[in-house]
């Protein structure tokens, strides 16, 4: 039952009539419950998280030759459960005993005759403390041989996961020591916890890539053996960083990006559109990535309209989530036409000079020249970008020839950048 909203979190169903004692094992995975009605009498041992019964531990018969009392209790290295029970031999002559199970094989390990009515272990386990009608006696109880070694549950050996719970079988340890590595001999162990006092830890902080870990159980007795060592592979949602966009054009642009996939398969896309609302997905060239470190991915965009900001941003998802790189924009340069005759195939803005149309071009323009022979001189005298394309057809859809300049350009300041044209010397 859920302490704060009252709810049933499971139900146990099995005993053919009231269960009477009830125990947590200390890492609250098992219970321990015993009846003690005329119909049942049996003591058993079940599974917290599905509610299944892992053993029945003493299943006697009913009537009146045997009885159990309702006292059921596990030691504190969960290794042990201990119940009263014996033999009714007549009607009013009853002869109990301390029953001790094995948790992990549910066998009867051992008996102790004292007529017990209750019991209860020390903190450490060394003893366990019987209530009789005569008093309380006291019972070592500590373990007497060395704890196995654990058995890996969560990660599985192989495995690829994002969860951070470590989850190894109990083995009679009244402590645990887990490690956590990068390094297959455990020579700098990046998680270490030598007193974990369950068989389950959250472990927090580890990066995205391949890790080893191990578990050694530790009782009174001393320490088992290393556990076989489990390789597992851990993830993240992919870590996104959108760049700057790269030549861009009148109509084109490059979208850069660096994406980390952390250790998972992910689709790398980037969004854009003329406003943070962007509208529509291209996929990465590079779409999908996999590693544990940070990738290139770009795609060229073509068939934009010139002089228009654009908004864009890149998007990472893998197996574990999605995450998106910040908003990056670009605007496309601006285009401006030229015709000696003033016809531009209705495009605009169309003037019929070079040296006009410089003039009125802001940095990065790209100014589309017709075909023909051009006798003008035109000099750059701003701070600014241009691109000269000669060779237009006159509809300006298609270069087709060079255009040819009388007088070679000059730029006294900023830069002209020609393209398919022929200065006649």
């Amino acid at each position: 039952i859920d302490l704060q909203t009252r709810n049933t979190i499971q139900t146990f169903s099995g005993h053919s009539n009231d269960a009477n004692g009830v125990a947590f094992s200390p890492d609250a995975a098992k219970i321990i419950t015993g009846a003690a009605t005329y119909f049942d009498y049996s003591v058993r041992l079940w599974d917290v998280a599905t509610g299944n019964i892992v053993y029945i531990l003493d299943q006697t018969s009913s009537g009146s030759d045997k009885w159990l009392n309702s006292v059921v209790a596990f030691s504190p290295d969960g290794n042990r459960a201990v119940s009263v029970g014996g033999i009714e031999t007549s009607f009013s002559v009853r002869t109990s005993h301390v029953y001790i199970w094995d948790v992990a094989s549910g066998t009867l390990v051992n008996t102790m005759n004292s007529q017990p009515i209750g019991l209860n272990f020390s903190p450490d386990g060394s003893l366990l403390a019987v209530t009789t009608k005569l008093g309380v006696e006291l019972r070592m109880f500590g373990p007497s041989t060395i704890p196995i070694a654990p058995f890996l549950l969560k990660p599985g050996i192989g495995s690829i996961t994002s969860d951070n719970e470590f989850v190894w079988s109990p083995s009679g340890g009244g402590t645990y020591h887990l490690q956590i590595s990068s390094v297959p001999d455990f020579s700098s162990p990046i998680f270490e916890n030598t007193n974990l006092p369950t068989s389950r830890a959250n472990v927090t902080g580890l990066v995205a890539g391949q890790y080893v870990w191990r578990v050694q159980a530790q009782n009174n007795a001393g320490s088992s053996e290393w556990s076989r060592v489990g390789l597992f592979t851990y993830t993240l949602s992919p870590t996104v960083t959108t760049g700057s966009a790269s030549s861009v054009t009148s109509t084109s642009a490059t979208l850069n990006a660096t994406v980390n996939p952390n250790g998972a398969s992910t689709t790398a896309v980037f969004e854009y559109g003329t406003s943070t609302n962007y509208g529509t997905t291209v996929a990465a060239m590079q779409s999908p990535l996999t590693g544990s470190a940070a990738q290139a991915a770009s795609v060229i965009l073509s068939g934009l309209t010139s002089g228009t900001t654009y908004h864009f941003r890149a998007k990472g998802t893998n197996s574990v989530g999605t995450n998106y790189g910040n908003d990056q924009s670009f605007t496309t340069s601006s285009v401006i036409y030229v015709n000696k005759d003033g016809i531009c195939g209705g495009n605009s803005p169309c003037y019929t000079s070079i040296q006009a149309a410089m003039d009125a071009a802001s940095t990065g323009t790209a100014i589309k020249i017709a075909q023909g022979t051009y006798d003008e001189s035109f000099v750059l005298n701003e701070s600014k970008s241009l691109t000269l394309q000669g060779g237009w057809d006159s509809s300006f859809t298609s270069q087709t020839s060079n255009t040819t300049f009388i007088k070679a350009p000059k730029a006294s300041q900023g830069s002209l950048t020609l393209q398919m044209v022929t200065i006649k010397p």
